[in-house]
Protein backbone atom coordinates (compact mmCIF):
# COMPACT_ATOMS: atom_id res chain seq x y z
CA UNK A 1 0.00 0.00 0.00
CA UNK A 2 2.83 2.38 0.92
CA UNK A 3 4.54 1.64 -2.41
CA UNK A 4 1.35 2.52 -4.29
CA UNK A 5 0.97 5.78 -2.35
CA UNK A 6 4.60 6.77 -2.89
CA UNK A 7 4.32 6.01 -6.61
CA UNK A 8 1.26 8.27 -6.77
CA UNK A 9 3.17 11.06 -5.02
CA UNK A 10 6.10 10.75 -7.41
CA UNK A 11 3.84 10.79 -10.45
CA UNK A 12 1.99 13.81 -9.14
CA UNK A 13 5.26 15.64 -8.62
CA UNK A 14 6.03 15.30 -12.31
CA UNK A 15 2.80 16.97 -13.41
CA UNK A 16 3.45 20.71 -13.95
CA UNK A 17 1.13 23.17 -12.27
CA UNK A 18 -1.32 24.91 -14.61
CA UNK A 19 -0.24 28.40 -15.70
CA UNK A 20 -1.42 31.47 -13.84
CA UNK A 21 -3.91 33.37 -16.03
CA UNK A 22 -3.14 37.09 -15.95
CA UNK A 23 -5.23 38.50 -18.82
CA UNK A 24 -6.59 41.46 -16.85
CA UNK A 25 -3.11 42.40 -15.64
CA UNK A 26 -1.89 42.87 -19.23
CA UNK A 27 -4.08 45.89 -20.03
CA UNK A 28 -1.49 48.55 -19.03
CA UNK A 29 1.12 46.88 -21.24
CA UNK A 30 -1.32 46.64 -24.16
CA UNK A 31 -2.10 50.34 -23.80
CA UNK A 32 1.60 51.18 -23.63
CA UNK A 33 2.28 49.25 -26.84
CA UNK A 34 -0.84 50.77 -28.45
CA UNK A 35 -2.22 47.57 -30.01
CA UNK A 36 -5.82 46.30 -30.15
CA UNK A 37 -4.91 42.99 -28.51
CA UNK A 38 -1.95 41.42 -26.75
CA UNK A 39 -1.06 37.96 -25.48
CA UNK A 40 1.91 37.08 -23.25
CA UNK A 41 3.36 33.80 -22.04
CA UNK A 42 6.20 33.19 -19.58
CA UNK A 43 7.90 29.82 -19.22
CA UNK A 44 10.69 28.49 -17.06
CA UNK A 45 12.33 25.09 -16.59
CA UNK A 46 9.31 23.79 -14.69
CA UNK A 47 6.70 24.69 -17.29
CA UNK A 48 4.54 27.56 -18.50
CA UNK A 49 4.04 29.72 -15.43
CA UNK A 50 2.08 32.69 -16.74
CA UNK A 51 -0.29 33.21 -19.64
CA UNK A 52 -2.80 35.85 -20.63
CA UNK A 53 -4.53 37.72 -23.44
CA UNK A 54 -6.38 41.03 -23.45
CA UNK A 55 -7.97 43.44 -25.89
CA UNK A 56 -10.26 42.94 -28.88
CA UNK A 57 -10.00 40.68 -31.89
CA UNK A 58 -10.98 43.48 -34.28
CA UNK A 59 -10.69 47.18 -33.47
CA UNK A 60 -14.10 48.81 -33.14
CA UNK A 61 -15.84 45.55 -32.22
CA UNK A 62 -16.67 44.14 -28.80
CA UNK A 63 -15.42 40.58 -29.37
CA UNK A 64 -12.52 40.11 -26.96
CA UNK A 65 -9.53 37.84 -27.49
CA UNK A 66 -9.31 34.44 -25.81
CA UNK A 67 -6.23 32.76 -24.39
CA UNK A 68 -6.51 29.97 -26.96
CA UNK A 69 -6.81 32.31 -29.97
CA UNK A 70 -4.38 31.92 -32.84
CA UNK A 71 -1.75 34.58 -33.60
CA UNK A 72 0.39 35.09 -36.69
CA UNK A 73 4.09 34.71 -35.84
CA UNK A 74 5.81 36.21 -38.87
CA UNK A 75 9.55 35.61 -38.83
CA UNK A 76 9.45 33.54 -35.65
CA UNK A 77 8.69 30.84 -38.23
CA UNK A 78 12.32 30.94 -39.36
CA UNK A 79 13.58 29.23 -36.21
CA UNK A 80 11.03 26.47 -36.81
CA UNK A 81 12.34 25.89 -40.33
CA UNK A 82 15.87 25.73 -38.92
CA UNK A 83 14.72 23.29 -36.22
CA UNK A 84 13.16 21.00 -38.85
CA UNK A 85 16.51 21.00 -40.66
CA UNK A 86 18.32 20.27 -37.41
CA UNK A 87 16.16 17.27 -36.57
CA UNK A 88 16.84 15.89 -40.06
CA UNK A 89 20.58 16.41 -39.54
CA UNK A 90 20.26 14.46 -36.28
CA UNK A 91 18.52 11.69 -38.24
CA UNK A 92 21.38 11.76 -40.77
CA UNK A 93 18.87 12.52 -43.50
CA UNK A 94 20.45 15.92 -44.15
CA UNK A 95 23.72 17.77 -43.67
CA UNK A 96 24.28 21.43 -42.81
CA UNK A 97 26.86 21.62 -45.60
CA UNK A 98 24.66 20.26 -48.39
CA UNK A 99 24.55 22.70 -51.29
CA UNK A 100 21.47 23.92 -53.07
CA UNK A 101 22.85 22.51 -56.31
CA UNK A 102 23.38 19.05 -54.81
CA UNK A 103 20.00 18.89 -53.08
CA UNK A 104 18.04 20.21 -56.08
CA UNK A 105 20.11 19.75 -59.26
CA UNK A 106 17.40 21.07 -61.58
CA UNK A 107 17.17 24.27 -59.57
CA UNK A 108 20.94 24.46 -59.41
CA UNK A 109 21.27 24.72 -63.18
CA UNK A 110 19.07 27.84 -63.10
CA UNK A 111 21.22 29.66 -60.54
CA UNK A 112 24.17 31.94 -61.27
CA UNK A 113 27.29 29.79 -61.21
CA UNK A 114 28.70 31.94 -58.41
CA UNK A 115 25.90 30.90 -56.03
CA UNK A 116 25.24 27.27 -56.88
CA UNK A 117 27.42 26.16 -53.99
CA UNK A 118 25.48 27.97 -51.28
CA UNK A 119 24.90 25.61 -48.35
CA UNK A 120 21.85 24.98 -46.21
CA UNK A 121 23.62 26.48 -43.20
CA UNK A 122 24.52 29.65 -45.12
CA UNK A 123 20.90 30.05 -46.18
CA UNK A 124 19.66 29.64 -42.60
CA UNK A 125 22.29 32.12 -41.37
CA UNK A 126 21.42 34.71 -44.06
CA UNK A 127 24.91 34.48 -45.56
CA UNK A 128 23.94 33.49 -49.12
CA UNK A 129 24.57 36.80 -50.86
CA UNK A 130 20.88 37.48 -51.40
CA UNK A 131 19.79 41.11 -50.85
CA UNK A 132 17.31 42.21 -48.20
CA UNK A 133 13.92 41.60 -49.79
CA UNK A 134 11.56 42.54 -46.97
CA UNK A 135 10.19 45.48 -48.93
CA UNK A 136 10.70 44.12 -52.45
CA UNK A 137 7.20 43.96 -53.92
CA UNK A 138 8.45 42.14 -57.02
CA UNK A 139 9.52 39.16 -54.90
CA UNK A 140 6.16 38.94 -53.13
CA UNK A 141 3.98 39.48 -56.18
CA UNK A 142 5.90 36.84 -58.12
CA UNK A 143 5.31 34.24 -55.40
CA UNK A 144 1.65 35.24 -55.19
CA UNK A 145 0.94 34.91 -58.90
CA UNK A 146 3.02 31.83 -59.75
CA UNK A 147 0.82 28.76 -60.25
CA UNK A 148 1.46 25.31 -58.72
CA UNK A 149 1.81 23.57 -55.37
CA UNK A 150 3.70 25.32 -52.60
CA UNK A 151 6.75 23.17 -53.37
CA UNK A 152 6.54 24.06 -57.05
CA UNK A 153 6.18 27.77 -56.33
CA UNK A 154 9.20 27.67 -54.01
CA UNK A 155 11.19 25.81 -56.68
CA UNK A 156 10.32 28.64 -59.07
CA UNK A 157 11.09 31.34 -56.52
CA UNK A 158 14.61 30.23 -55.66
CA UNK A 159 16.18 30.95 -59.10
CA UNK A 160 14.09 34.12 -59.32
CA UNK A 161 15.66 35.33 -56.07
CA UNK A 162 19.23 34.34 -56.92
CA UNK A 163 19.13 35.90 -60.37
CA UNK A 164 18.67 39.35 -58.88
CA UNK A 165 21.79 41.40 -58.10
CA UNK A 166 23.59 39.91 -55.08
CA UNK A 167 25.08 41.83 -52.18
CA UNK A 168 28.29 39.83 -52.22
CA UNK A 169 29.89 36.44 -52.35
CA UNK A 170 28.55 33.41 -50.51
CA UNK A 171 29.42 33.59 -46.81
CA UNK A 172 30.82 37.11 -47.08
CA UNK A 173 28.24 38.92 -44.95
CA UNK A 174 24.95 38.52 -43.15
CA UNK A 175 22.06 40.13 -45.02
CA UNK A 176 18.54 39.34 -43.79
CA UNK A 177 16.28 38.06 -46.59
CA UNK A 178 13.05 36.09 -46.50
CA UNK A 179 14.11 34.36 -49.72
CA UNK A 180 16.92 32.64 -47.82
CA UNK A 181 14.31 30.59 -45.97
CA UNK A 182 12.34 29.87 -49.12
CA UNK A 183 15.56 28.46 -50.55
CA UNK A 184 16.38 26.57 -47.31
CA UNK A 185 12.90 25.03 -47.37
CA UNK A 186 13.44 24.03 -51.02
CA UNK A 187 16.63 22.19 -50.00
CA UNK A 188 14.84 20.44 -47.13
CA UNK A 189 11.85 19.52 -49.31
CA UNK A 190 14.05 18.15 -52.10
CA UNK A 191 15.85 15.84 -49.67
CA UNK A 192 12.75 14.78 -47.70
CA UNK A 193 10.41 14.73 -50.71
CA UNK A 194 7.80 16.36 -48.52
CA UNK A 195 6.49 19.93 -48.08
CA UNK A 196 8.08 21.91 -45.27
CA UNK A 197 4.60 22.47 -43.83
CA UNK A 198 4.12 18.71 -43.34
CA UNK A 199 7.61 18.34 -41.90
CA UNK A 200 6.96 21.14 -39.43
CA UNK A 201 3.75 19.46 -38.29
CA UNK A 202 5.48 16.09 -37.87
CA UNK A 203 8.69 17.30 -36.24
CA UNK A 204 7.55 20.30 -34.16
CA UNK A 205 3.80 20.80 -33.84
CA UNK A 206 2.89 17.20 -33.01
CA UNK A 207 5.73 16.54 -30.51
CA UNK A 208 4.93 19.79 -28.69
CA UNK A 209 1.16 19.32 -28.78
CA UNK A 210 0.64 22.43 -30.93
CA UNK A 211 -2.82 21.41 -32.12
CA UNK A 212 -3.87 24.97 -33.01
CA UNK A 213 -0.78 25.68 -35.09
CA UNK A 214 -0.98 26.11 -38.83
CA UNK A 215 -0.06 28.46 -41.66
CA UNK A 216 -1.34 31.78 -42.93
CA UNK A 217 -3.21 34.60 -41.23
CA UNK A 218 -5.84 33.01 -38.94
CA UNK A 219 -8.69 35.21 -40.14
CA UNK A 220 -7.97 34.13 -43.72
CA UNK A 221 -7.61 30.43 -42.81
CA UNK A 222 -10.59 29.50 -40.63
CA UNK A 223 -14.33 30.07 -40.94
CA UNK A 224 -14.96 30.68 -37.23
CA UNK A 225 -14.24 34.07 -35.66
CA UNK A 226 -10.53 34.82 -35.29
CA UNK A 227 -8.18 37.57 -34.23
CA UNK A 228 -7.51 39.91 -37.15
CA UNK A 229 -4.31 41.78 -37.91
CA UNK A 230 -4.30 45.56 -38.29
CA UNK A 231 -2.47 48.02 -40.50
CA UNK A 232 -0.85 50.99 -38.77
CA UNK A 233 -0.75 54.40 -40.42
CA UNK A 234 0.88 56.71 -37.92
CA UNK A 235 -1.34 56.65 -34.86
CA UNK A 236 -4.27 55.15 -36.77
CA UNK A 237 -5.00 51.42 -36.91
CA UNK A 238 -7.26 49.81 -39.51
CA UNK A 239 -8.33 46.13 -39.59
CA UNK A 240 -6.48 44.30 -42.35
CA UNK A 241 -8.73 43.54 -45.31
CA UNK A 242 -9.48 40.04 -46.48
CA UNK A 243 -8.40 39.27 -50.02
CA UNK A 244 -6.71 36.90 -52.43
CA UNK A 245 -3.29 38.53 -51.99
CA UNK A 246 -2.46 39.21 -48.36
CA UNK A 247 0.77 40.48 -46.85
CA UNK A 248 2.79 37.28 -47.25
CA UNK A 249 2.49 34.67 -50.00
CA UNK A 250 1.97 31.07 -48.78
CA UNK A 251 5.23 30.00 -50.46
CA UNK A 252 6.94 32.06 -47.74
CA UNK A 253 5.48 29.96 -44.93
CA UNK A 254 8.99 28.79 -43.91
CA UNK A 255 10.06 32.44 -43.68
CA UNK A 256 7.07 33.84 -41.83
CA UNK A 257 3.76 32.02 -42.22
CA UNK A 258 3.19 30.06 -38.98
CA UNK A 259 0.38 30.80 -36.55
CA UNK A 260 -0.41 29.26 -33.16
CA UNK A 261 -1.82 30.07 -29.73
CA UNK A 262 0.21 31.94 -27.11
CA UNK A 263 0.44 28.80 -24.93
CA UNK A 264 1.82 26.83 -27.88
CA UNK A 265 4.38 29.55 -28.60
CA UNK A 266 5.40 29.48 -24.92
CA UNK A 267 5.82 25.69 -25.13
CA UNK A 268 7.99 26.11 -28.22
CA UNK A 269 10.12 28.74 -26.47
CA UNK A 270 10.46 26.52 -23.40
CA UNK A 271 11.74 23.66 -25.57
CA UNK A 272 14.63 25.91 -26.62
CA UNK A 273 15.18 27.14 -23.05
CA UNK A 274 15.51 23.57 -21.79
CA UNK A 275 18.13 22.78 -24.41
CA UNK A 276 20.15 25.94 -23.74
CA UNK A 277 20.09 25.10 -20.01
CA UNK A 278 21.27 21.53 -20.68
CA UNK A 279 18.00 20.04 -19.47
CA UNK A 280 16.15 17.10 -20.99
CA UNK A 281 13.40 18.22 -23.31
CA UNK A 282 11.72 17.49 -26.63
CA UNK A 283 14.94 18.22 -28.53
CA UNK A 284 18.54 17.35 -27.75
CA UNK A 285 20.53 20.14 -26.02
CA UNK A 286 23.35 19.72 -28.56
CA UNK A 287 20.95 20.49 -31.40
CA UNK A 288 19.46 23.51 -29.62
CA UNK A 289 22.94 24.89 -28.92
CA UNK A 290 23.84 24.43 -32.59
CA UNK A 291 20.83 26.46 -33.67
CA UNK A 292 21.69 29.28 -31.25
CA UNK A 293 25.42 29.39 -32.05
CA UNK A 294 26.56 32.74 -33.46
CA UNK A 295 29.41 31.17 -35.40
CA UNK A 296 30.34 34.30 -37.36
CA UNK A 297 29.90 36.77 -34.51
CA UNK A 298 27.43 38.89 -36.47
CA UNK A 299 24.51 38.53 -34.07
CA UNK A 300 22.58 35.92 -36.04
CA UNK A 301 22.56 32.14 -35.69
CA UNK A 302 20.16 29.74 -37.43
CA UNK A 303 16.76 31.40 -37.18
CA UNK A 304 17.74 33.30 -34.04
CA UNK A 305 19.20 36.73 -33.31
CA UNK A 306 21.55 36.94 -30.35
CA UNK A 307 22.56 39.88 -28.21
CA UNK A 308 24.42 40.63 -24.99
CA UNK A 309 22.54 42.93 -22.63
CA UNK A 310 24.23 45.68 -20.58
CA UNK A 311 24.16 43.44 -17.50
CA UNK A 312 26.06 40.72 -19.37
CA UNK A 313 23.16 38.37 -20.05
CA UNK A 314 23.32 36.64 -23.43
CA UNK A 315 19.83 36.16 -24.86
CA UNK A 316 18.38 34.59 -28.00
CA UNK A 317 15.51 36.51 -29.51
CA UNK A 318 13.54 37.24 -32.64
CA UNK A 319 10.67 39.41 -33.77
CA UNK A 320 8.14 38.66 -36.46
CA UNK A 321 5.76 40.88 -38.39
CA UNK A 322 4.10 40.96 -41.78
CA UNK A 323 3.02 44.53 -41.16
CA UNK A 324 -0.32 43.45 -39.66
CA UNK A 325 0.81 41.43 -36.64
CA UNK A 326 3.77 41.47 -34.27
CA UNK A 327 5.31 38.64 -32.25
CA UNK A 328 8.41 38.33 -30.09
CA UNK A 329 10.31 35.48 -28.50
CA UNK A 330 12.99 35.97 -25.84
CA UNK A 331 15.10 33.13 -24.40
CA UNK A 332 17.20 34.03 -21.36
CA UNK A 333 19.26 31.06 -20.07
CA UNK A 334 20.75 33.18 -17.26
CA UNK A 335 17.32 33.80 -15.75
CA UNK A 336 16.15 30.35 -16.89
CA UNK A 337 13.16 32.05 -18.45
CA UNK A 338 11.47 32.48 -21.81
CA UNK A 339 9.00 35.25 -22.64
CA UNK A 340 6.75 35.31 -25.70
CA UNK A 341 4.29 37.96 -26.82
CA UNK A 342 1.90 38.36 -29.73
CA UNK A 343 -0.08 41.37 -30.97
CA UNK A 344 -2.58 41.98 -33.75
CA UNK A 345 -0.80 45.13 -34.91
CA UNK A 346 2.72 46.51 -34.89
CA UNK A 347 3.38 48.46 -31.67
CA UNK A 348 3.84 52.19 -31.76
CA UNK A 349 7.23 53.41 -32.90
CA UNK A 350 10.04 54.36 -30.57
CA UNK A 351 9.70 51.46 -28.13
CA UNK A 352 12.20 48.69 -27.44
CA UNK A 353 9.44 46.09 -27.40
CA UNK A 354 11.58 43.28 -25.96
CA UNK A 355 12.68 45.33 -22.98
CA UNK A 356 9.23 46.85 -22.47
CA UNK A 357 7.77 43.37 -22.16
CA UNK A 358 10.56 42.04 -19.94
CA UNK A 359 10.34 45.10 -17.68
CA UNK A 360 6.60 44.62 -17.35
CA UNK A 361 6.98 40.91 -16.56
CA UNK A 362 9.64 41.69 -13.93
CA UNK A 363 7.46 44.32 -12.26
CA UNK A 364 4.18 42.40 -12.38
CA UNK A 365 2.76 41.07 -9.07
CA UNK A 366 2.93 37.46 -10.18
CA UNK A 367 4.63 34.59 -8.30
CA UNK A 368 8.28 34.33 -9.24
CA UNK A 369 10.15 31.12 -10.02
CA UNK A 370 10.54 29.08 -6.85
CA UNK A 371 7.91 30.98 -4.86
Amino acid sequence: MLTILMTGVLLAAKIPAPPLHVSADLEPLRERLDVPALAVGVADLDGIGVIGACGVRILGQADRVRVDDRWHLGSLSKSMTALVAGTMVEDRALDWSITLEKAAPTTGTRLPESHRGVTLEQLLAHRSGLPDDRHDLAVYSGLWTQQGTLREVRAWGVPAAFNRPSVGKIGEQMTYANSNYVAAAHVIEAVANSPIEDLMRERIFEPLGMTRAGFGEPFETYEEAQVRGHIRNGDALVPAPKGPMGALPPAMNPSGGVHCSIAELAAYARAHLLGLCEKAGPFQPALIHRLHEDAEGDGYALGWALTTLPDGRRVSLHAGSNGRWFATIWIDPTKERAIVATMNATPKEGLDVYLEIEKYVDSAPWPRQGE
